[in-house]
Parts: C-alpha cells; sequence; structure tokens
C-alpha cells in the first residue's frame, strides 16, 4: 500500500502521498524520497511483529481457536483429525 500510493509514474498512479523532497517536473510530479525501499523495510518489519503477535494472540487464549482459519494453532491431536487420511 506504501508503495501504491507513493505513485508510479510507468502504471499511471498518481501520488496519494507526498513524501519529502517531492518536485513537479513538467506536469509530473516524481519522488526522490526512497520510498520504495521504505515500503519493503516496513514489510521487512511487519511480516514478523504480526506473525509474533498471531502468536501470542492463540497460545496465550486470548482469542479462540475457532478465530485460527488456517488452523497453524491448533494442537497435534487436533490437527491429525482435521483432513487427513
Amino acid at each position: 500500500m506504501l508503495r501504491l500510493v507513493g505513485g508510479e509514474p510507468l502504471l499511471g498512479l498518481p501520488c496519494g502521498i507526498f513524501y519529502p523532497g517531492w518536485r513537479e517536473v513538467d506536469g509530473v510530479i516524481q519522488q526522490y524520497f526512497p520510498y520504495k525501499t521504505m515500503s519493503s523495510l516496513t514489510s521487512l518489519v511487519c511480516i514478523p511483529v504480526v506473525s509474533y503477535l498471531a502468536h501470542l494472540v492463540f497460545t496465550q487464549h486470548l482469542l479462540r481457536l475457532s478465530w485460527d482459519v488456517l488452523r497453524v494453532f491448533r494442537g497435534k491431536d487436533q490437527a491429525e483429525g482435521w483432513g487427513g487420511t
């Protein structure tokens, strides 16, 4: 999302967020801030953080296992009985 709202001139997507250092050149807004790198680094941080929070929420029983739609945090005895042969 951060990369898309930064705009993409090759696809004709306008800027939704003007990052620091932007300029308008010949009627086209150009971003000089490395927003693509920033969005990659943000993803690199957010994926492990959200995974850890999901692990914490289900292992500490803050949410019921019925909310575990991918059945990641089921016990081994429950996992064997689901979808197996």
